[in-house]
Order: C-alpha cells, then structure tokens, then sequence
C-alpha cells in the first residue's frame, strides 16, 4: 500500500506515523511480540495489568501437539 501510494497517488502513506510494530521469529515454538514488553512499560509509567495464559489452553496447540509456551498480555 505504501510503494502504491508513493508511486501512483498522493504518497501520503508511510511507517512515520506507526508507533507499533509486529515482530516474529519463526522458531520452534514461534516467538511473536506487538508493543512494549512490561519492563519498557514499566519504566514508561504505565499502570498495568499482566495475564498469563497457557498455549496447553488453547485447542489449536491440542490439535497440533505442541503445548510449549504461554500468552502473556500487559494491558495499561
């Protein structure tokens, strides 16, 4: 969207503006993170909140036999 934009329309569109990105690496288990971990959270001045949740809750790691890791979610 961003190389259209740039080339064909007003090129109004970029990553300036995007304080947030997604980052994975495909290990095995997959390790993905979005945002702030809770120490750069922490030392930012947020109020938060943590939940931990178990991969061995969710039916997709039943299914595929694999129940190694957890989702872990800092909210402010």
């Amino acid at each position: 969207r961003i190389i259209v934009d740039q080339l064909f329309d007003k090129g109004d569109r970029s990553t300036a503006d995007r304080m947030v990105i997604p980052a994975a690496s495909f290990l095995n288990p997959p390790l993905a993170n979005v945002g702030l971990n809770e120490r750069q959270a922490k030392s930012a001045g947020y109020d938060l909140q943590t939940f931990k949740l178990s991969v061995k809750a969710i039916p997709k790691a039943r299914v595929l036999e694999d129940q190694r890791g957890l989702y872990k979610v800092i909210v402010d």
